[in-house]
Order: C-alpha cells, then structure tokens, then sequence
C-alpha cells in the first residue's frame, strides 16, 4: 500500500449504515480546505466498475476543489439498497447546513439504481444544490430517456448535468440536450500505470461472473489456441468457472493491489462482453500497456489500441488473434506511449472535471 493509500485510509471515517467520507488528496497533503466541496455519491463499498471510477476520481487532484465520498448502496440484504437513500440526504443536509457543499456528483447506473439516484437527485436541486448525474450503464435506451426527462424537469434551473462515458452515448441525445451533457471517460486508479512484465501468451479476464460478459467465449477461444499448440493461459477474477481446466489461473474478488499484481503478469486482456458502459478493467489494462481483444461493446474504449471482433464464434476469436501475433510479434509495442495521448489519462481527465465543476456553480 502507498504512503497516499495509508493516508486515506487512516483518515476515512466509517460513519452509521456503511456510510464512509474520503477525503481528497488535497486536504491529505496540508494544503488547507479548498473553497469548494463536491460529495461523490455512488456504491464505494461494492466491487464493481463503479466503486472504482469513483476511487479513481477521489484520488484525483482537481485544482480548488476537495472530494468527499458518501456510500449510497449495500448489495445485501435487499432491503438496504433503500434504506441508505434517507441517510445519503440526511448526510448532505448536514452538510449543506454547514456550508461545507457545493455539487453533488451521483453516480448511477440502469434498473433500481436510476429511482434511487433520482430521489437524490431531486433532493439536491429542491434546495438549490447543483448536481451532477453520471451515467455509468452498459444498457443506456432507458436510463438516458430517464435523464431526458429530468433534464426537462431541470431546465428553468441549469441546476441539472449528466455525464456520460463516451461519445456514442452522447449521440443518443437530441441537440437541445447537449449544453448540459458531457462526455468524461473514465481513467484508470494511480495505480495501474506502470508497465506489465507480461508472460508471453497470458490473457486475463477481470469482470464480473455474469452471463453478458461471455466468460465461456473467452474460455473456448483461449481453448483453441491450445490446441494449435500455443501455450496461452488465463488468469481471471471473480471465479467464473466451474471446474476450469489446469490452465486457467482462477481467483475470487481482488483488491486494486492483488488485481495490479496479476494484471503485470498478462499480455492480453480478452473481454468479449454483449455490453458494457466503458470497462475499467480494460482502460487499467491498457494504461499498464496491455494488448486488449474485445467485443463490438468495447470499441470505443480501446480506439486503435488491440483488435475489437464481431460475433460470438471462438474460432474466428482464436483466429484473430494468431493473425494480431504475426503481425506485431517483430514490432515494439506501442500501448504505453498511447496511453499518454488516450482520452483516458488521469490528468486530462481531471481537468475535465474541474472544468465541469467550476462551471456547474458559477
């Protein structure tokens, strides 16, 4: 763990109902409470895409403004998913009533969590709090007709901004929309930018076990090239498999820590997902300088980098993917020095934000 990861963890306050604050870099580092506060809102003590954008963003520096994060989301039981909205308000009513709150950034994604947001949402603007919605769904029809439709609720305020990951969400609102929407990719924790020290034919696979992700497509397109005799492997997370054959190196949930150390130890990272928001794990593979081989869901996300394929057939995967090794096997990789000019860097990524804010309050 880093002196900066100590330093946030020995200062988070673990407050009643899972409700933690962390506190920005900024103020870890002496340099006085910035004159402005906005609180992330969103499931910072799950494990999925989400809580990592958001750690993401809260180690950020964004210049004149300090970071606070409220949990809004327990997975279980059932029941808790609601309950924390009532303490969320209560926690930003204090705030507010202090004076220590100027933006409420809510993170949210399709399904039950879009109507609890909302709620939240409501409360911000009903007492004058600027407030943005950041969408992080794979499945975006119904939640951008949702945000539609409160944007419209919102016009007479401009309280109201939505943010999305990538363009070809953008380009699903209409153009009386677009002064209040912007496209903020995600960038990957401080961690995940150093190089990997890659095994040859190594492929991870780091999502969650569920049926849209396609793990069984990646395990049979990995599966073919052993039997053309290629030595690749798998090293996944989430223990997808049921049985897995000897070469797949298979693991539960990891923390940042245990997923960068088995990250470094990859060459390719394969996600062939039906669908996805913008994928975390292949943006910090990426920015380690791992090769990605995805789906039609990820095109954006990875640009020119790696190869996107159509299709659910695993030969045509397998067989992709031995032409990408011809051609590159006598060229230098070229990932890390792309990372640098990628929409996903940290910097830039912060300066985007600090942007956004400034505006959302002035």
């Amino acid at each position: 763990m880093t002196l900066g990861s100590r330093a946030i963890a020995m200062n988070n306050r673990t407050t009643p109902n899972n409700m933690t604050t962390i506190h920005s870099v900024n103020t870890l580092r002496g340099r006085g409470l910035p004159d402005k506060t906005v609180c992330h809102v969103g499931p910072i003590l799950d494990k999925g895409g989400m809580a990592a954008v958001i750690e993401s963003i809260s180690s950020m520096r964004i210049q004149g403004w300090s970071i606070d994060v409220l949990n809004s989301y327990r997975r279980w039981p059932f029941w808790a998913r609601f309950s924390h909205v009532p303490s969320v308000i209560k926690r930003l009513s204090m705030k507010h009533q202090k004076g220590n709150l100027d933006l409420v950034h809510i993170h949210v994604t399709h399904g039950l969590s879009w109507y609890r947001k909302r709620t939240i949402a409501r409360w911000c603007m009903k007492n004058n709090i600027p407030t943005i919605m950041h969408i992080h769904s794979g499945r975006p029809e119904t939640i951008i007709g949702n945000s539609k439709r409160l944007l419209d609720s919102a016009r007479e305020s401009d309280l109201l901004r939505i943010i999305v990951l990538e363009n070809r969400w953008l380009n699903q609102f209409e153009k009386r929309y677009l002064d209040r929407v912007s496209v903020v990719p995600n960038a990957p924790r401080k961690i995940f930018t150093s190089d990997s020290k890659s095994e040859d034919l190594m492929f991870g696979i780091f999502c969650r076990p569920v049926k849209h992700k396609r793990h069984r497509l990646a395990l049979s397109t990995i599966g073919m090239l052993r039997d053309q005799g290629f030595d690749a492997k798998i090293i996944c997370t989430g223990n997808p498999f049921d049985s897995p054959p000897e070469w797949v190196e298979q693991h539960g949930w990891v923390d940042q820590y245990e997923l960068h150390e088995l990250m470094s130890r990859c060459r390719f990272i394969i996600q062939p997902s039906l669908r996805e928001g913008s994928s975390m794990a292949v943006i910090e593979a990426m920015s380690m300088g791992i090769i990605p081989i995805v789906s039609e869901a990820s095109r954006e996300t990875i640009g020119t980098r790696g190869i996107t394929i159509k299709g659910d057939d695993p030969s045509k995967w397998a067989s992709l993917i031995l032409d990408y090794i011809d051609d590159s096997q006598n060229k230098p990789s070229e990932n890390v020095q792309e990372q640098h000019d990628s929409p996903n860097n940290r910097e830039d990524v912060a300066e985007s934000l600090r942007l956004l804010y400034d505006g959302q309050i002035s």
